[in-house]
């Protein structure tokens, strides 16, 4: 019985534990940014609208809209000591990028495409 008992409670404070690592996951705190054309000693490039960014509201995947038509981009997110670089596909102008691996912080990210038209954001998690 005390053997039952013991196990019981090791079960409850390993559930606790288990609870409260959930409750600290990262957390996008915005939904979505918009990331704008970088500028050029003449000005911006063109009059093209930002790309928008949608998080997901677990924080683990980032949707990009893009309003190019263009098949791939080569997608940077750094901060935090952390680097991220991956290809990704537009498919219908819109990619989705796992940011899983990413802890919370302000992340700095550039869409580069494939035409060299380059787009820059900001993004921030928190707890």
């Amino acid at each position: 019985m005390k053997k039952l008992l013991l196990l019981l409670v090791l079960c409850c404070i390993g559930a606790g534990i288990c609870f409260e690592a959930y409750a600290n996951r990262k957390r996008p705190k915005t939904t979505s940014v918009y990331l704008e054309k970088k500028m050029t000693v003449k000005g911006p490039r063109s009059v093209m609208p930002p790309i928008n960014a949608v998080l997901s509201p677990d924080g683990n995947t980032i949707t990009l809209y893009s309003p190019e038509n263009c098949d791939r981009a080569f997608v940077t997110i750094s901060g935090n000591g952390t680097y991220l670089t991956e290809m990704v596909n537009f498919g219908d102008q819109i990619a989705t990028l796992d940011v899983s691996d990413l802890d919370c912080g302000v992340y700095l990210i550039t869409v580069e495409y494939e035409n060299g038209t380059i787009y820059t954001g900001q993004i921030e998690f928190t707890e």
